[in-house]
């Protein structure tokens, strides 16, 4: 069962919308983002939403556009594979701040 509110640092919270998933607990980390667990709100599917933080201007002019790209690339093959023991890509959301995979 997804629980209804997440805690964090001792108070808790709604969990986030993310279009129709509702996001929970983290997962885990890596070296692009985060990953959490995800829950459909109609049809109750669960799914993980991969979250990376979008870099300012100046950053990408100091780090470069390879991250961005790296990103880029990811989503396109997710978008093109279509195998059962393959990850699938339902949905891409984008924010001022955030992608959500």
């Amino acid at each position: 069962m997804f629980p209804p509110k997440a805690v964090v640092a001792g108070r808790a919270r709604e969990p986030k919308l993310v279009g129709p998933w509702r996001v929970g607990e983290l997962v885990g980390r890596g070296t692009s983002g985060s990953v959490r667990v995800a829950r459909h709100v109609v049809s109750g599917q669960f799914g993980a939403v991969k979250v990376v933080a979008k870099r300012t201007e100046e950053e990408r002019r100091r780090v470069g556009f390879k991250e961005v790209s790296v990103i880029e690339r990811e989503i396109s093959l997710l978008k093109l594979v279509k195998h059962p023991h393959i990850i699938s890509l339902l949905d891409v959301y984008e924010t001022k701040a955030h992608l959500q995979v």
